[in-house]
């Protein structure tokens, strides 16, 4: 069996066992590492957010009122 077969068999078994709210926290913890990794300070992520969606998206992010 090749590595790579075998990790996606891996993965696969692992969230097959996962259920509803701990594949929804995986993501979660997955997501906040990913970008905390990516993206230097909060003014590149606002852009990469911008890029993306729009300045609503990004003020309700941010917790801006209007």
């Amino acid at each position: 069996m090749e590595h790579s077969n075998l990790v996606e068999n891996y993965a696969q078994f692992i969230v097959d066992g996962m259920d509803y709210k701990t594949l929804e926290q995986y993501a979660y913890d997955c997501l906040v590492e990913d970008l905390t990794k990516n993206y230097d300070d909060d003014q590149e992520l606002a852009n990469e957010i911008l890029e993306c969606y729009d300045q609503e998206i990004l003020d309700d992010l941010m917790g801006v009122t209007k």
